[in-house]
């Protein structure tokens, strides 16, 4: 209940949550360039969360709640 309230609050007050997963932790300019592009096609303030993933050999994944952008 707790979670579907957060997502609800955060639709209403337009952010956006969207998970970055790599292999490695990601350098700013290269979060940013990712960001840009992504803010292009998307409306609200992003919520950025990392996660790294060893098993991955390269590139990254945006999550952005029911979508997934794989560039990995």
């Amino acid at each position: 209940m707790a979670k579907a309230f957060d997502a609800e609050l955060k639709q209403q007050k337009g952010i956006v949550p969207v998970e970055l997963v790599s292999a490695v932790k990601l350098d700013e300019e290269t979060k940013k360039n990712i960001l840009t592009k992504l803010q292009a096609s998307v409306e609200g303030t992003f919520e950025v969360s990392e996660t790294i993933n060893a098993d991955l050999i390269g590139g990254f994944i945006v999550k952005m709640g029911d979508k997934q952008i794989d560039a990995s």
